[in-house]
């Protein structure tokens, strides 16, 4: 279930003017010391991306470990178990069991060769945390298949079939969270693009509308 984001990471920011939820997070360890350190991050802000702890516990001897945190965004959180780290991306009012599973086949080798750990959702909402993988895999092919068109070449109708493919294929999808997302990963290429001038692009982007401190594409 776990992606890579090679471009991009979704973090947050918390806005004091939205309501705070509860969430449940529970967790198994597998392959890590007995009794390891679990710690829950994020950052304190988009801007400086400052980590911020929400939350440490200890495993048991069962190797169980539970959180109790509140959140008033989605977040990408890193979860990190002793000095290994890996990610998950957690919605507030969900509740999740974890699985994280310890890469043990390069502990021994150079640090660039070790894995972070692999984090399963066995229970809870992963919806949004697929559909934003799954674009963000499709957003990657893309770059890496037509890095001239867009950077040197500026080759608009290239550009514009992206957008007709990506608008079908998560046309199912409602959450605001991604719909966010994905006009402002658009609005990315668009610019590096250069299809429309500074103007035109903070009119269609910017100007009148919401500023969506909450989401990472928005701020950047």
């Amino acid at each position: 279930m776990r992606k890579y984001l090679l471009i991009n990471f979704i973090f947050v920011v918390f806005i004091q003017t939205t309501t705070a939820q509860n969430v449940s997070v529970s967790g198994h360890l597998k392959g890590f010391e007995p009794e390891s350190m679990v710690r829950l991050i994020v950052p304190a802000d988009l801007f400086s991306k400052q980590p911020r702890p929400l939350a440490t516990t200890y495993a048991g001897k069962n190797d169980n470990f539970t959180f109790l945190i509140s959140l008033k965004h989605p977040v990408y959180a890193q979860l990190v178990v002793n000095l290994k780290k890996g990610s998950v991306f957690l919605e507030p009012g969900e509740s999740y069991q974890l699985e994280l599973d310890r890469d043990t086949t390069g502990q021994h080798g150079s640090i660039f060769d070790q894995q972070p750990p692999e984090i399963n959702i066995m229970k809870g909402n992963s919806s949004l945390s697929d559909s934003l993988g799954n674009f963000n895999e499709v957003y990657n092919q893309f770059l890496l298949a037509h890095f001239k068109d867009v950077y040197l070449y500026h080759n608009r109708a290239v550009l514009d079939n992206f957008k007709k493919e990506i608008a079908v294929r998560f046309s199912k999808d409602t959450s605001l969270y991604l719909k966010n997302y994905i006009r402002y990963s658009m609005a990315s290429l668009e610019w590096s693009a250069r299809t429309m001038s500074l103007h035109a692009f903070a009119k269609k982007y910017f100007t009148g509308q919401k500023v969506l401190y909450n989401n990472v594409q928005y701020v950047e």
